[in-house]
């Protein structure tokens, strides 16, 4: 996981993942501080993934050993970091230091699995207005509430989701990518932008109809 200040950042970004030891880079994830958390797939000397960071061009190592760590996104506060372990049942969080830096990691979210699955192989992830987490599974798009409890889940018609993003107009139509093919639904709230100012949701309660027809 990487962190770049304003400027030539995303020259430098690429600058340094073209000439360093590390291979195939994994969700970028802008913040409205310009810190810029990276996922780093599969280094050379092990075979799991490694979270990383940079701080202004200056990188510090300040997490490793999940099981194939995959997506990351913040919560609306911007305080928080959720970052998927594909290979179990597990979303992490972790604290966000005034100075970008991680802290107080534990497990979230016990993400459910399909009867003949072990794991729940966890990708892409956004949250909603109202803190909630959805999350691409092979069971399909699984909303978490604020403490971490899986709420709901949207099935997705033909194979596994991979990724999702909140889009249009309002931003309250979920785009989700599914193997060859591209799904979106029309939700009852929207999502969140790193680029927006970050705010505080209200505690929430069970799901509230967010999406139509669930």
């Amino acid at each position: 996981m990487e962190s770049f200040s304003t400027g030539n950042c995303l020259d430098k970004l690429f600058t340094l993942y073209n000439t360093s030891e590390y291979t195939n880079p994994d969700h970028l994830n802008p913040r409205w501080s310009f810190f810029v958390p990276f996922l780093e797939n599969y280094p050379k000397n092990n075979h799991e993934k490694l979270i990383d960071y940079f701080f202004i061009f200056l990188k510090i190592v300040v997490n490793e050993g999940l099981k194939y760590t995959n997506g990351l996104t913040f919560s609306p506060d911007q305080t928080q970091l959720y970052v998927t372990e594909s290979a179990t049942h597990w979303l992490w969080i972790y604290q966000i230091q005034a100075d970008g830096k991680l802290s107080n990691k534990q497990r979230f979210g016990w993400l459910q699995v399909r009867d003949n699955d072990e794991n729940a192989w966890s990708d892409g992830l956004k949250c909603d207005k109202d803190g909630r987490i959805y999350v691409t599974t092979k069971a399909g798009i699984q909303i978490l509430d604020q403490l971490g409890r899986v709420n709901a889940i949207i099935p997705i018609p033909i194979g596994q989701a991979s990724n999702l993003c909140f889009g249009g107009r309002d931003f309250d139509t979920m785009y989700v990518t599914a193997v060859d093919k591209f799904y979106r639904r029309k939700l009852n709230t929207r999502g969140v932008n790193v680029f927006e100012m970050p705010f505080k949701p209200k505690p929430s309660g069970l799901l509230d109809l967010i999406c139509d027809g669930i």
